[in-house]
């Protein structure tokens, strides 16, 4: 994420070319020109006028991991699957974060139907409506009627809710109070759904872990909704206490008890299953008669079941693997998965490997869907092989491997500089080391540090370890300045020699970085909310703008009379400008004056509007870079998109990405999608090259 022996004459004509990066400064008075004016900390400026960007392509890092975005097969993404339903019709729907989604199960064909899977910004809601106005709060169990009904337990609202599958409207037809009438404690937490054929859905109450501690815990109960009887909805205690202790006490209706309720499963001949913690217990809903079939089923803690109407109970356990149980006799066999190993890994029986699997559906083609959790996939179990494939979505494939494309891993990759010659520098911040990328061929390289260890020692390549690297600059004559933010330190990295020595530090924690061509480095002052400057031959530092111990602040000015609030990501124009992201917006810093000017967005205001100046919205916006053609781009991260301003009127346009949709998605940039942008880089020839740090990817827009 190679390296050279020197810096070409034609790199330095290049470099020369770069020094009217962004195109149009913004400030009316502008200071000589840099000799070798060069990476403006996230980014190298882009030289001459480019083409429009029209695609997005993968530079290197494999895409994967948490998400929302609806698509097919792995190009999809999943918030957090949870709990499944077959339709009968090749439809699967899924409990995803606040939403409830629908795979098709012969494409892999991923929609939302309803509420939201993920927002950086939204926690769940309650709200009753069509599918993308209403919302829900931690949805779990799930169950199809022929009708085209989906009846969702939506736990975070003690709530039974339903879905037309067709329209995606969404009514709550069950609450707590509800519960409470029927004989049910204070506390209703619905997880496992069971349709029974005859107009009745049965739900296993969790029960509750109260705050104020285990003396106030109560076990789980199952309860009965008869639906669509002439007095509506009525809600009927079948069997346990709710208002008891958590215990596995067999037994008839209240005389029974439970421990901690999860999957339901009705298996057509009368006869429900639970998965009560590790053991599996049997209810005869006509008489209220609870015996346990299997004790000891699990190793972690069971979650969902699927009943295969034959005798044969399937259930995930959270040890990453699929059990079978037998309900006759309550004989127990792992038939996919390993016990304890974690991973994705598509094969048959204990080759295959899952992370934290919970809910399980099982379809009339025999085939076991299975909600893999920890992987953010669906997964399609053949139950007469045992063979896994992954259905939908894909894992987050963060790691630290040097390769080529798709065969290296990043760990966290936050800020990039391009070098002008065909290299971008990433700061591979979880892992802590600074990597190499050679952009023609995709391949990358660990330049300085040791994955996953922390220090600050000073020295060649992986001799040297750094602390947390998040913003890198590129100096124009070999080196790689870097943000070690966690070592409150700047680090100098040869990349010839891949020798690194410590430049200054001390005192504050930099984040963004920008270096002006002429030995000066701008650096970004998080802690105490001020831009310094660094003199990088000498190491002296003293603060450009901002006032050290004044706090949060938004007010424009000259210098120290100018404020900051968490200012982040930097670049320099290369013709006497600095802009920094600060508090949702983008702001200007004319170096001949120290003049501060916000340029774009409204201070603590999140938003993802377009617009001019003030009326354009951000979220969390980080890295910068300029095009060459007076454009500013921006990393909106918490909006999963790049923006574009326009230096001469202060219009913001949405680029790449659609605010609220999460996910790596390649291709034109209509329909591409960001997960998490962090770092930006203008390359020369007007390509925009993009670190995401949510899929651990390195990405090009053309």
């Amino acid at each position: 994420m190679g390296m050279r022996n020197a810096v070409s004459p034609s790199f330095v004509v290049a470099l020369a070319a770069l020094a009217g990066a962004c195109g149009v400064a913004g400030s009316t008075t502008t200071p000589a020109a840099p000799e070798a004016p060069t990476d403006a900390g996230d980014q190298a400026e882009g030289g001459g006028v480019p083409a429009s960007l029209t695609s997005l392509a993968l530079v290197a890092g494999q895409p994967g991991g948490l998400g929302n975005v609806d698509a097919t097969g792995t190009a999809a993404r999943f918030a957090q699957p949870w709990y499944l339903a077959d339709d009968g019709l090749g439809h699967l729907f899924v409990s995803d974060g606040d939403a409830v989604r629908r795979v098709d199960e012969a494409s892999g064909a991923v929609t939302t139907v309803a509420g939201i899977a993920y927002s950086v910004d939204q926690a769940g809601g309650f709200v009753d409506g069509p599918g993308p106005v209403a919302r829900f709060n931690e949805p779990s169990g799930l169950a199809c009627d022929p009708g085209g009904v989906v009846y969702v337990a939506d736990s975070g609202n003690s709530a039974i809710r339903t879905i037309d599958a067709a329209t995606g409207e969404v009514a709550t037809i069950v609450r707590a109070s509800d519960v409470g009438g029927a004989g049910g404690g204070d506390a209703f937490t619905p997880v496992g759904l069971a349709l029974d054929g005859a107009g009745s859905l049965y739900v296993a109450h969790f029960g509750n872990i109260p705050m104020a501690g285990p003396s106030h815990e109560t076990g789980g109960a199952i309860y009965r909704v008869t639906l669509g009887g002439s007095g509506g909805n009525a809600v009927t205690l079948v069997a346990g206490a709710p208002a008891g202790a958590p215990a596995i006490v067999d037994g008839t209706g209240t005389a029974a008890s439970f421990g901690h309720l999860r999957g339901l499963a009705d298996d057509g001949h009368g006869m429900l299953y639970v998965a009560d913690g590790c053991a599996v217990r049997q209810l005869d809903p006509a008489t209220g008669a609870v015996v346990t079939t299997a004790a000891h089923a699990c190793v972690d803690q069971l979650y969902g079941l699927a009943s295969d109407g034959a005798g044969s109970l399937y259930a995930a356990d959270g040890a990453s693997v699929i059990r079978s149980v037998a309900t006759a006799t309550g004989a127990t066999t792992t038939v996919a998965g390993q016990v304890g190993a974690s991973g994705a890994t598509d094969g048959v029986g204990p080759a295959a490997t899952f992370d934290g699997p919970t809910g399980v559906a099982l379809g009339s083609d025999g085939t076991l869907r299975i909600a893999d959790t920890g992987n953010f996939t669906v997964r399609a179990m053949v139950t007469a092989s045992s063979a896994v494939i992954t259905l939908a979505g894909a894992p987050a494939y963060a790691a630290s491997a040097d390769g080529v494309g798709e065969g290296a891993r990043f760990n966290g990759p936050q800020g990039a500089a391009f070098d002008g010659a065909g290299h971008l520098y990433v700061a591979d911040w979880s892992d802590g080391t600074i990597r190499s990328v050679e952009i023609a061929t995709g391949a990358v390289k660990t330049l300085a540090g040791s994955a996953g260890t922390a220090g600050d020692t000073d020295g060649p390549g992986v001799v040297a370890t750094f602390y947390e690297p998040t913003w890198v600059a590129y100096d124009g004559s070999g080196h790689v300045l870097v943000a070690d933010s966690g070592n409150f330190a700047i680090r100098r990295v040869d990349v010839t020699t891949t020798e690194v020595t410590t430049v200054a530090g001390g005192g504050y924690v930099p984040e963004g970085l920008a270096f002006d061509g002429r030995g000066i480095l701008y650096v970004v002052d998080s802690a105490y909310s001020t831009i310094r400057q660094v003199d990088v031959n000498t190491g002296a530092t003293s603060v450009l703008a901002g006032t050290v111990g004044r706090g949060c602040g938004t007010a424009d000015g000259v210098g120290t009379a100018a404020s900051f609030c968490g200012p982040l990501g930097l670049t320099y124009d290369g013709v006497g400008s600095l802009y920094v992201t600060d508090n949702q917006m983008v702001r200007r810093i004319e170096l001949a004056t120290k003049r501060v000017t916000t340029i774009a967005g409204s201070p603590g205001v999140t938003g993802s509007s377009d617009g001019q100046g003030a009326a354009a919205l951000f979220d969390q916006p980080s890295a910068l870079a300029c095009d060459g053609a007076g454009n500013l781009y921006v990393a909106d991260s918490f909006n999963a998109t790049v923006r574009r301003i326009v230096l001469a009127t202060g219009q913001v346009t949405t680029e790449i990405g659609r605010a609220g949709q999460y996910g790596v998605v390649l291709g034109p940039l209509g329909s591409a999608r960001l997960n998490g942008p962090e770092g930006l880089a203008a390359g020369s020839d007007g390509s925009l090259f993009i670190t995401d740090i949510d899929e651990n990817v390195v990405l090009v827009a053309r």
